[in-house]
C-alpha cells in the first residue's frame, strides 16, 4: 500500500502537472503516465518481488490489492494510450483529463483514503484496443493466478490487457508435454510470472490453448548453453550449472576449434592465403596457449590444424556454392536474439539471398554417437534453436537449411540438419529448466549453509566428461568448512542476482533497466536516458577491409551527448523506422574504437566480406553491449578458492593471519608493505598519490630488492594507463621490463608499444614468445583482461600481485586470483565509490552472525574494505596503513571531507601552496560572484526549483544558466590573470543526470562556449580525476531524487559526495535547492557551513 506520507506529494504532484501552462497536451500525459508509475512503485516496493516491467508491477498490484476488472482495465487503457502517444498518435486535453481520473482511482485503491469523491468515467469512452484472433502466433502474457483443480491459470496482456485470460495446461495432444515447465513456473517461479505462448488456438468456452510455454522470456539463454546440455542418453540440464564453475582449460581439441573458426572467418574473405601465414596468426591469437607446448605438440597440432584448413578452404572456394550458398551473399557471426523463444545465439555463418537462407555451423571435432543425418545430439539441437532464432528475426515465411560442417572428417564434411519439430520444443523446455536453475540460484540468501540447487548438482552423475565435472566439483565443495560453505553459497547468490538483474532489469518508478531494455523501451526512452547512439549514417565502410571497421556520422537527430566511450562493447542494428528494435534484424557485434561529436567509428569483431547488409539506404543505431562472460568469471573464482588448500583458503578470508616473525620498524611505508608476511593493505584517500607515488616506489622497491615477478591490476582502464605513467617514471630500463594485457581501443596512445600484442608481433616461433615473456617481470593488466588470460599463470611465476583500485572490485571478482601469489598488495579507498552493482541492500545485507563476524555485512562491499576494516578490527597493524598527507586539495576545501569522511586524518602535503590565501585580479563581470570567489574556497549557492518543476524531472534550466554564469566568470577571470585554460585541468562540472549534463551543455554553447572547454559527467565517471575548479550541480526537485544523489556506505559515508567534493584542487561551488538537499543530513551540514544568503 502507499504510505501516507507519500499520498500528499503525488496528489500535489498530479495538480502541478495540470496546471502546466507552458506545457503541451503530450508533455503533460507523458509527465502524468511517469506519475502513475511511481504511484505504483510506491505501493509495491516493499514486496520481496523483482518486477521486470512496469506491467507486471500493475498486473501484481491489481491482484494484490484487489482492483476491480474495470479499474485495472482504465489503468491498462490509459498506458496503451500514452504507448501510443509515445508512437506519434496526437495529444487532446481529453486524454490528460482521462488520465487524472486513472490516476485519482489508483491513488485511492492503493491507499487507505477515507470515501471516494472522484468522478468515475464511464467504461464506455475505454474502447477495446484490440481483439485477439481465434489463433495467435505468440503471446507474451503475465500469469497471474493458478487454478490447479481446472488445469488453467488466469493472466493478462500488454497486447490485450483490458481482458483477463485463461490458458490451459496439461492438455493432452496440446500442451501436456510442456508439465515440466508447469510445475517449475509453479515451484521455481510463482505467481505472478512473465511467460510467452507460442501457437495458440482458442477453444469453445474462450480458454487458450498454447502448444509451448516459454518462461521469463526476456532472459534470453544461450543457445549453446541450451545445446551442450543434450547428451547422447538424454538431457542433463545440471551439466549447465556445474560449468558454470568450471575453469575454461584451452585443450588440444578447444584449440583447434578455436583455430578452425579463425580458419573460417579468414578463408571465406580471402581464400587464396597461404596455410603458413594463417597458422603462424594463430601464434599471435593464442601465445599463452602455444608457448609452454613442445615442438612436438606444436607439430601436432600444426598437421591437424592444415587438415581443417583444406576443407575449410575447400568449402569456401566451391563448396558451399555447389550447396547453393553463395559466399558473397554471407555474413559472419551474425547475431539473433528473440523473446518468442527466450534465446540467443551467434551464427558462425549465414546466408541469405531474397528469402533463401541458409545457417552453417561449423565443429571442428568428430561427431559423438552421431544420429541418422551423421550429427552429434547436441549439435543437432543447436541447428534446431538456430533455426527458431532465424525465423523469430525475418518471419515464418524464411524456412533457413541448417548444416553442421564437419571441419575435421574425411568425407562429408557438410551435413544437412532438418526440422523437426517435437525435438524443438524439447529444447525449449530444456531452456526453461536452465532458466529456472538460474533463478533458484538467486533465491540463495546471505548465510545458507545448505542450497537445494548445489545439492542436487551434486548429486548429479552423469557420463564421461560430465560425471568428471561433478566429482570435481563435488570434491571441492565437500572440502569446505561449514563457514565457508555459507561464504561460497552468499556470493553464488549474489552473482546470480547480479547477473539476472543485468539481463532482464528491475523497472524502477521512471524506467526499465537491463539488457532487456534493448528491446523493452522505446527509441524515445533509450534517447531521453542517453542509451543509445541513433540515427547514424555510414560514411566509410572498411567492414570488409583489414581494420574491419565502420565510421558513422551523426545525424541531426544523433543525440550527441549519449553515454558511450572508446573501448565500449556495442550491438550494431540497421534502423528503417523509429520503431525498429535489437529483435528484428541480425545483430553485429563491436568495439567503438574512435568517438567525437560528429563521428563514431566502430570496430567490427568479425571481418566482412559482404557489405550488402550494410546497403540499406537508412539508418543504423548503436546500443550497450554485454558480456555474460564477466559473471562466469565469478563464479570461477568462487570454484578456484574453494579447490585452493585449507591455509590458502583461510589466508584470502582473513581468519587465519600470519603474523610477522618478530617486530620490526620499519624504515618506511614502502618496506612495511613490502615486508609484510601475506598481505597489505594501504587505505589511500583522494590526492595522497597511491598509484604515482606509493605504487611506483613500491614496485621500484620490488624489483631492486628482490628477484619477485609482479602482476599490476586495476579496475579500469584508465587506471592501468596511470599505473603504466607511473611505472615509466621510475626511470631506468623499467620501460623494457613490463608488458600490458589488453586491448589496443582501450590503451591510451603511448602505451601501445607496451601492448603484449605489440611485444610479440615479430615472434616466429613459441621459442621467441616464451623469451619475450620471461625477459619481463612486471605484467599490468584490468581484472576483466586478465581474467581472459590466465593461461599466463601457467608459463610464469609471479610472486607478487599488487591490485590499484582495489576498493572498486567485488570479492568474488578475485577471491580466487588471490590464491594463486605469495604477497598480494591491495590498494584502494572504500570511502569513494565502490563497484557498481544493480542489487538493493535488502537483497545483500548480511544477517548471518558467522559471516558477521569475518567482516562481511553487505555483499557489494569490496574485498578491500571487508578486509581492511577486519584488520583494524583485530589490529593486524602490520597489515594495513593509512596514507594521510594529500597534496591535491587546498586546505579549505579539504576541511569538509576530512572531518566528515576520513576522520579528521587528512593533511596537505605542499603548505606554500595548499594554505595559501586567494589572490585574483577581478574582472568587471559577476561583481558578486567575483567577491565570492575573491573570499571563499568552497560555497553553496541556492537555486531552488521553478514553479513548474516536477519531482521527477532531471534538467534545471536554472542551475544550467547559473553554470554557464560562473564558467564565464572564471573565463574572463583566468584571462584577466594572464592564466591558460586547460580543458583538462581548469574547470568542471559535476552533475549526477545525464539530462542535465545536456541541459548544461547546451547553455554553454548558446553563450558562445565551445563544448570542449569544459568537461560534465557525473561523479561516477569523475572518480580518479581532478579539476582546478569544480562545479556541482545537483538538480534534485524532490526527495526522491535525493535518494539517488547519495550512496551512503555500512560506516555512514556518503561516498558521491565524498568523490564530488574531492575532485577539486583550489575552489569549489555547489549549487542546488537547500529545502530538498537539506533532507539528508550530509547536505545539511554542507549547507550550514559553506551555504550563501542572499544570492541572486
Amino acid at each position: 500500500m502507499l504510505q501516507e506520507a507519500v499520498i500528499p506529494l503525488l496528489l500535489r504532484e498530479s495538480e502541478r502537472i495540470a496546471e502546466l501552462t507552458q506545457s503541451t497536451p503530450r508533455e503533460k500525459v507523458l509527465a502524468l503516465a511517469t506519475l502513475l508509475d511511481r504511484v505504483f512503485y510506491e505501493a509495491t516496493k516493499e514486496e520481496q518481488i523483482a518486477f521486470n516491467t512496469h506491467f507486471a508491477r500493475i498486473c501484481y498490484a491489481g491482484q494484490r490489492f484487489g482492483f476491480k476488472a474495470e479499474s485495472l482495465r482504465r489503468v491498462h487503457w490509459f498506458r496503451y494510450q500514452v504507448k501510443r502517444l509515445r508512437q506519434g498518435s496526437p495529444a487532446s486535453d481529453s486524454l490528460l483529463v482521462q488520465g487524472l481520473h486513472v490516476f485519482q482511482e489508483s491513488v485511492q485503491l492503493l491507499s487507505v483514503l477515507p470515501g471516494s469523491t472522484l468522478v468515475q468515467t464511464p467504461l464506455d469512452q475505454h474502447p477495446a484496443i484490440v481483439q485477439e484472433s481465434a489463433s495467435i502466433a505468440s503471446l507474451k502474457v503475465m500469469a497471474l493466478r493458478d487454478f490447479p483443480d481446472q488445469h488453467f491459470f488466469t493472466a493478462s496482456s500488454e497486447e490485450f490487457p483490458e481482458k483477463e485470460i485463461r490458458v490451459r495446461y496439461g492438455v493432452p495432444d496440446r500442451n501436456e508435454n510442456f508439465q515440466h515447465s508447469i510445475d517449475i513456473l509453479k515451484r521455481v517461479f510463482g505467481f505472478p510470472a512473465s511467460l510467452n505462448l507460442l501457437d495458440i488456438e482458442t477453444d469453445s468456452q474462450g480458454y487458450y490453448l498454447p502448444r509451448a510455454f516459454v518462461l521469463e522470456p526476456d532472459y534470453l539463454m544461450d543457445v549453446s548453453a541450451i545445446s551442450e546440455c543434450f547428451k547422447d542418453t538424454g538431457p542433463e540440464p545440471y551439466a549447465y550449472l556445474v560449468r558454470k564453475f568450471l575453469p575454461h582449460e584451452t585443450s588440444d581439441p578447444i584449440l583447434l576449434g578455436n583455430i578452425a573458426n579463425y580458419f573460417l572467418d579468414r578463408l571465406l574473405n580471402e581464400p587464396e592465403v597461404p596455410w603458413q601465414d594463417l597458422f603462424m596468426e594463430t601464434f599471435q591469437l593464442y601465445p599463452f596457449v602455444y608457448a609452454p607446448m613442445s615442438n612436438a605438440q606444436v607439430k601436432g597440432i600444426s598437421g591437424k590444424a592444415q587438415k581443417h584448413f583444406v576443407h575449410i578452404k575447400q568449402m569456401s572456394k566451391s563448396g558451399f556454392l555447389q550447396q547453393g550458398i553463395d559466399p558473397e551473399n554471407c555474413v559472419l557471426e551474425p547475431a539473433f536474439f528473440s523473446t518468442e523463444y527466450g534465446i540467443q545465439g551467434r551464427l558462425d555463418l549465414f546466408y541469405k539471398d531474397g528469402q533463401q537462407s541458409a545457417i552453417v555451423e561449423l565443429k571442428s571435432g568428430t561427431p559423438f554417437k552421431p544420429n541418422r543425418y551423421g550429427i552429434s545430439r547436441s549439435h543437432f539441437t543447436q541447428t534446431l534453436l538456430y533455426d527458431l532464432l532465424v525465423r523469430s528475426v525475418f518471419g515464418k515465411k524464411v524456412d533457413p537449411l541448417k548444416y553442421i560442417l564437419y571441419s575435421g572428417v574425411d568425407v562429408n564434411h557438410l551435413r544437412f540438419a532438418p526440422t523437426i519439430n517435437s525435438e524443438q520444443l524439447e529444447a525449449i523446455q530444456v531452456r526453461n529448466q536452465l532458466v529456472a536453475i538460474e533463478r533458484l540460484l538467486t533465491k540463495i540468501q546471505a548465510g545458507d549453509d545448505a542450497v537445494a540447487v548445489i545439492n542436487k548438482m551434486k548429486s548429479s552423475k552423469g557420463q564421461g566428461f560430465t560425471a568428471r565435472d561433478y566429482a570435481r566439483f563435488q570434491k571441492a565443495y565437500d572440502g569446505l568448512s561449514n563457514l565457508e560453505k555459507k561464504y561460497f553459497n552468499s556470493f553464488t547468490g549474489f552473482i546470480a542476482r547480479e547477473h539476472w538483474l543485468t539481463k532482464v532489469g528491475e523497472e524502477n518508478s521512471e524506467t526499465s533497466r537491463g539488457y532487456a531494455s534493448l528491446w523493452r523501451n522505446d527509441l524515445e526512452d533509450k534517447i531521453l536516458n542517453f542509451n543509445i547512439l541513433s540515427h547514424l549514417e555510414i560514411v566509410d565502410n572498411k567492414a570488409d577491409q583489414a581494420a574491419q571497421c565502420i565510421v558513422f556520422k551523426k545525424t541531426e537527430r544523433t543525440n550527441k551527448l549519449a553515454n558511450f566511450r572508446v573501448g565500449d562493447i556495442a550491438v550494431l542494428y540497421p534502423a528503417l523506422s523509429d520503431s525498429d528494435t535489437v529483435l528484428k534484424h541480425q545483430i553485429i557485434k563491436c568495439t567503438i574504437s574512435s568517438l567525437d561529436r560528429d563521428q563514431v567509428e566502430v570496430q567490427l569483431r568479425f571481418r566482412q566480406h559482404n557489405l550488402k547488409p550494410f546497403d540499406t539506404k537508412g539508418f543504423w543505431n548503436l546500443e550497450p553491449d554485454m558480456l555474460d562472460s564477466g559473471f562466469v568469471a565469478m563464479y570461477r573464482s568462487l570454484l578456484e578458492w574453494a579447490e585452493a588448500g585449507t591455509n590458502l583458503r583461510q589466508k584470502v578470508l582473513g581468519t587465519n593471519v600470519k603474523k610477522p616473525n618478530t617486530e620490526i620498524k620499519h624504515k618506511s611505508l614502502i618496506e612495511k608493505m613490502a615486508l609484510s608476511p601475506e598481505f597489505f593493505l594501504l587505505w589511500g584517500p583522494p590526492g595522497t598519490g597511491k598509484t604515482s607515488v606509493i605504487l611506483r616506489d613500491l614496485v621500484d622497491w620490488i624489483i631492486n630488492n628482490t628477484s619477485d615477478n609482479i602482476l599490476l591490476l586495476a579496475y579500469t582502464n584508465r587506471a592501468v594507463d596511470e599505473i603504466c605513467e607511473a611505472l615509466e617514471s621510475i626511470g631506468g630500463n623499467t620501460g623494457q621490463q613490463y608488458i600490458r594485457v589488453g586491448g589496443k581501443h582501450a590503451t591510451a596512445s603511448r602505451f601501445l608499444g607496451q601492448l603484449l600484442s605489440s611485444k610479440i608481433s615479430a615472434a616466429q616461433n613459441r621459442a621467441e614468445i616464451l623469451n619475450i615473456l620471461e625477459g619481463h617481470r612486471i605484467f599490468v593488466s584490468t581484472v576483466a583482461s586478465f581474467s581472459h588470460n590466465s593461461d599466463l599463470l601457467k608459463l610464469k611465476k609471479f610472486q607478487r600481485l599488487i591490485v590499484d583500485e582495489a576498493s572498486q572490485i567485488l570479492e568474488p571478482q578475485i577471491i580466487g586470483l588471490l590464491t594463486r601469489f605469495n604477497h598480494f598488495t591491495l590498494i584502494g579507498d572504500h570511502r569513494q565509490l565502490p563497484a557498481v552493482t544493480s542489487q538493493g541492500l535488502e537483497n545483500t545485507k548480511v544477517h548471518d552472525q558467522d559471516l558477521n563476524n569475518m567482516g562481511m555485512v553487505d555483499l557489494r562491499d569490496s574485498y578491500f574494505e571487508r578486509l581492511y576494516l577486519l584488520c583494524k578490527k583485530n589490529q593486524y597493524h602490520w597489515a594495513f596503513d593509512q596514507l594521510e598527507v594529500q597534496g591535491r586539495m587546498h586546505e579549505d576545501i579539504m576541511g569538509f571531507p576530512a572531518r566528515y569522511f576520513y576522520d579528521g586524518k587528512l593533511q596537505v602535503y605542499n603548505e606554500i601552496v595548499q594554505k595559501e590565501s586567494i589572490s585574483y585580479i577581478l574582472p568587471d563581470l559577476e561583481p558578486e560572484l567575483g567577491k565570492l570567489a575573491s573570499q571563499k574556497r568552497m560555497f553553496f549557492l541556492p537555486v531552488r526549483s521553478s514553479e513548474t518543476a516536477l519531482s521527477v524531472q532531471k534538467t534545471s534550466i536554472e542551475e544550467a544558466d547559473l553554470c554557464t554564469r560562473i564558467v564565464l566568470f572564471y573565463k574572463e577571470l583566468w584571462k584577466k590573470n594572464g592564466k591558460s585554460w586547460d580543458p583538462e585541468k581548469t574547470l568542471g562540472i559535476i552533475t549526477p543526470w545525464r539530462a542535465q549534463i545536456a541541459q548544461i551543455s547546451d547553455a554553454l554553447a548558446a553563450s558562445g562556449l565551445k563544448p570542449n572547454d569544459i568537461t560534465i559527467d557525473t561523479v561516477e565517471r569523475y572518480q580518479g580525476g581532478a579539476r582546478d575548479i569544480i562545479l556541482v550541480s545537483t538538480c534534485v526537485h524532490s526527495e526522491w531524487q535525493l535518494s539517488s544523489l547519495v550512496n551512503v556506505s555500512s560506516e555512514g559515508i556518503d561516498r558521491k559526495l565524498n568523490v564530488a567534493l574531492t575532485r577539486a584542487r583550489q575552489q569549489l561551488i555547489m549549487m542546488g535547492n537547500p529545502d530538498v538537499l537539506k533532507q539528508d543530513e550530509r547536505y545539511r551540514l554542507f549547507i550550514e557551513q559553506y551555504g550563501v544568503d542572499g544570492w541572486s
